[in-house]
């Protein structure tokens, strides 16, 4: 069922204020892209203040193939169906299935990984959370199976809920999108406790995003690039926890000027011209 928060983000292209929850064009965060000359947005949800603080809303609604931030989701589907009973059960699968769809690009996740040497591995749930190979996500979707993806997938209320025809590649070919708005009101529902699975599934997908932790908040977050579109695409959402709430965000940005690093980077100045880190 549809949360109030993502009943307003459906309405955010209005000036509707029904559920009492406003949009904030935050200066700091238009000087951080600005100042680095890149095309993207960034949206975070204080749900406590009821505020959306958002640079380029346009942008911000508008959907785009989620790449590896559907790992979130695809390893929420792969506990909950038992594919795999703990993060660190090692997912197996044939290297040679996947020849042909393997990214030429690492993806990044806190630090860049050395994708030939990881992507041939087999690996545990965990491991790959972290790496930049696509096959052991690939494997996870094909031990979930169509049917039951789709089922997950339209559980979660996953942006459009359309998984196309590809059970293992949905998530980067263009049938599956969802915008930055979508992502933080999906993020606020599992960082929350609101999607209908385990409390145990929710421990372990804390400690599959878990990137930092501190004496002040904790740090979890999932990156993103897809190389299939022009200019490449890139993501890093996830949510900030503090003593004062949980504070959902997610990133997109072109990639066509950008290094992988500049994900994290940029993501990170805008927490804290937020002061969230």
């Amino acid at each position: 069922m549809k949360t109030v928060l993502l009943a307003f983000l459906a309405l955010a292209a209005s000036a509707d204020d029904t559920f009492g929850i406003s949009f904030a064009e935050a200066p700091a965060l238009a000087k951080i892209f600005n100042d680095r000359g890149v095309a993207g947005t960034f949206v975070m949800v204080d749900t406590r203040a009821n505020t959306v603080f958002v640079w380029n809303q346009e942008r911000a609604q508008r959907r785009f193939p989620p790449a590896a931030t559907f790992r979130i989701a695809n390893a929420i589907l792969a506990l909950e169906t038992g594919v795999v009973r703990g993060i660190e059960d090692i997912v197996p699968f044939h290297a040679s299935q996947y020849r042909t769809y393997e990214s030429a690009r690492p993806y990044f996740y806190g630090t860049l990984l050395n994708h030939s040497r990881d992507s041939n591995r087999q690996s545990s749930l965990m491991k790959a959370m972290r790496a930049p190979s696509t096959r052991t996500f690939r494997a996870l979707a094909r031990g979930i199976g169509m049917e039951r993806m789709r089922e997950g997938v339209a559980n979660l209320t996953y942006g459009n809920m359309r998984v196309g025809n590809s059970v293992d590649r949905f998530w980067r070919d263009g049938s599956l999108q969802i915008s930055a708005l979508e992502q933080v009101e999906f993020l606020e529902r599992v960082a929350g406790g609101k999607i209908p699975v385990s409390r145990e599934i929710l421990n372990n997908l804390r400690q599959l995003t878990l990137l930092e932790k501190t004496a002040r908040y904790e740090l979890h977050s999932k990156s993103g690039w897809l190389v299939t579109t022009e200019p490449e695409l890139g993501w890093w959402v996830g949510w900030i926890e503090r003593k004062s709430g949980i504070f959902p965000f997610a990133l997109n940005m072109d990639m066509d000027t950008a290094k992988a690093e500049d994900l994290v980077t940029i993501g990170r100045e805008c927490l804290k011209a937020l002061g969230k880190l």
